[in-house]
């Protein structure tokens, strides 16, 4: 079964991280344990493919970001997330029941693709060890984009060319719309994170912690936002 610990990553301009929305995740979700991944954590971490982190770094931080997830799944196990995506309501238990799951791209947009802005998996489970495999026999940091070489087109190669078992849910499931939020504080956007019919919340820490920051325990809230990693 999938731990209830949740995963973002947030690097580069940590002034910039949308603590507010990882908050929303920590308040309906108590008893998960959520886990902030920053800059401390890339220098410091045992990465596999650190090479293509820190080349991916001055390029296109949500492909540090991909790359970075693909790890900490594989080793942590858990749900990972986009940082700047908003709890709506509770996680609910079938979430966790598969080895390991995903959402599909939004069929307007990338049609036929894999998302990688909210994935889970049991530790060591062997989808995500592939993808870290992959990453790490072949250069992947080229002009082009980062969906393209480390993000959901490998996500679905990897997927297509070795069928482990990876639960993949309707894009609905996943990220629901980018809109427009009025209220809140940079007016800025916000994705929605939907696991069923409904817009859905998920949790965060487990009853009594706090979530923890490259190892630390986080307990402050700003009402920064930035764009999502």
């Amino acid at each position: 079964m999938i731990p209830k610990k949740l995963h973002f990553v947030w690097v580069g301009d940590e002034s910039k991280r949308p603590d507010n929305y990882i908050q929303s995740w920590a308040k309906l979700n108590p008893e998960y344990e959520i886990v902030i991944w920053g800059n401390t954590a890339l220098a410091e971490y045992s990465w596999v493919n650190k090479k293509h982190m820190d080349a991916m770094y001055s390029r296109e931080l949500n492909g540090v970001a991909d790359l970075m997830r693909y790890e900490i799944l594989f080793n942590e196990g858990g749900i990972a997330l986009d940082a700047d995506s908003l709890c709506l309501r509770p996680l609910e238990d079938w979430l966790l029941e598969p080895a390991a799951f995903a959402a599909c791209e939004h069929e307007h947009i990338r049609p036929g693709l894999i998302a990688a802005g909210a994935m889970g998996a049991e530790p060591g489970n062997e989808f995500f060890g592939a993808c870290v495999k992959r990453l790490s026999k072949k250069w992947r940091v080229t002009n082009k984009r980062a969906w393209k070489t480390v993000g959901p087109q490998l996500i679905t190669d990897v997927h297509k060319e070795t069928r482990y078992d990876l639960t993949i849910y309707p894009a609905h499931f996943s990220i629901k719309a980018t809109i427009p939020v009025g209220n809140t504080p940079d007016q800025g956007l916000v994705s929605r994170i939907n696991f069923g019919d409904q817009p859905m919340a998920m949790r965060t820490s487990r009853e009594g912690s706090r979530p923890r920051v490259d190892g630390l325990l986080w307990s402050t809230v700003s009402n920064r936002q930035a764009r999502c990693h």
